[in-house]
């Protein structure tokens, strides 16, 4: 074998076998975004209607309570939907209704022509959702805004749920019978069945 050939072979050998630098260390992971603070973070007896009752303004103890998902979301989706389709059908002008809850509050806003708002008031309000109900009037962007405080009783949000489901159907039942009143923007005749 030539010289040079083997100089090079060898080359070869010692550049294969040698140890290759480190990898440049990986990017430390950003940090996690911090954590909203959850339902956890609230006393078992929590309660915000004992707050209202000691002087809290409602709006500020809904806004200073922090989102249960599970609760929330439930309520949101159950009792939020059925006033959707209640308002739709009572209110047919209604362009929408959101419905934004916490552990044990909620702020439902409702879009509808100003002229509408106090049916739609009626509609969202026919069952009294918690001891504490607040007509906020009229949001800056022209939405009726109606937040609600409900009790520590009511914090398993399917018990919750099943209990606003009856006692819609049975207030429906009693203005359909003339039991109460119609406080509806309807005619008895065209009040929900179900």
């Amino acid at each position: 074998m030539p010289k040079p050939l083997l100089v090079v072979l060898v080359g070869i050998a010692l550049t294969g076998c040698r140890r290759q630098p480190p990898p440049p260390p990986a990017a430390a992971p950003a940090p996690p975004p911090a954590a909203k603070p959850d339902a956890a973070a609230l006393p078992p007896d929590y309660d915000p209607t004992v707050l209202a009752d000691k002087g809290g303004d409602p709006l500020q103890i809904y806004l200073a309570e922090p989102r249960n998902p599970t609760w929330a979301g439930v309520v949101e989706e159950v009792i939020g939907g059925q006033m959707r389709r209640d308002l739709k059908q009572m209110v047919p002008e209604a362009r929408g209704l959101s419905m934004g809850c916490r552990t044990l509050s909620c702020l439902i806003l409702l879009d509808v022509p100003r002229d509408k708002i106090d049916a739609a008031r009626a509609v969202v309000t026919l069952v009294t959702l918690g001891p504490l109900t607040s007509d906020l009037g009229v949001s800056p962007e022209g939405k009726g805004q109606v937040l609600f405080l409900t009790e520590r009783r009511m914090a398993d949000p399917a018990q919750f749920t099943s209990w606003y489901r009856r006692a819609r159907q049975t207030t429906l039942e009693a203005i359909r019978s003339g039991k109460e009143p119609n406080p509806l923007p309807v005619p008895v005749a065209d009040i929900p069945k179900e």
